[in-house]
């Protein structure tokens, strides 16, 4: 069983933000499996489905950002899905647009989902996959920063950059987090 999560803040007014990739990248692998959504009991949105043999579950919580971690301990324990079978799917400022790094394991790199979900389950033992949204630097307030549209001109990345994290993460299924990074991380 695998547990794909994507982090980002419900409602519309948050929809296409900067800080609502993980979502955007949940959204495409449900277009993908032709799957909808529905309420958890944890102040999620899930969607189930198999693919190649193996159980999946599509994961939005429907908390903030900041208390993402409450639906993903909740969503975790429900279906019984170990840490390393958990793929966190998250926005970062640190890396360049367009950009993908996955990790095994590591620290919350100041991002306050990562953090809540860390700190709910217990362990940073998680792997993650990051997408890169640029940092504009002359906005002082990474907050104003993360809570943006994103430009004409990335508008138009999106939906190449979307599918091809929806390939990362198929990847890690499909393989393992050890391939996935060496597939598609970049510097």
């Amino acid at each position: 069983m695998y547990l794909i999560c994507g982090l980002g803040n419900p409602g519309p007014k948050y929809e296409f933000t900067r800080h609502n990739m993980g979502f955007m990248v949940i959204d495409e692998l449900a277009r993908r499996n032709s799957l909808s959504f529905r309420s958890g009991k944890g102040n999620y949105l899930y969607s189930k489905y198999i693919y190649q043999a193996k159980n999946i579950i599509l994961l939005k919580p429907m908390s903030f950002m900041n208390l993402s971690g409450e639906a993903v301990r909740h969503a975790a324990d429900y279906w019984d899905v170990e840490p390393g079978n958990i793929l966190i799917i998250t926005d970062d400022y640190n890396i360049p647009f367009t950009h993908i790094r996955i990790r095994e394991k590591g620290r919350d790199g100041g991002h306050n989902g990562l953090a809540s979900v860390f700190q709910c389950m217990g362990t940073s033992d998680i792997p993650r996959l990051r997408l890169g949204i640029g940092s504009d630097h002359s906005v002082q307030d990474s907050a104003k920063f993360v809570l943006s549209q994103f430009s004409a001109a990335e508008k138009k990345s999106l939906g190449a950059f979307s599918e091809r994290a929806a390939d990362a993460v198929q990847d890690f299924i499909e393989t393992d987090i050890i391939h996935a990074m060496n597939s598609f991380n970049q510097n």
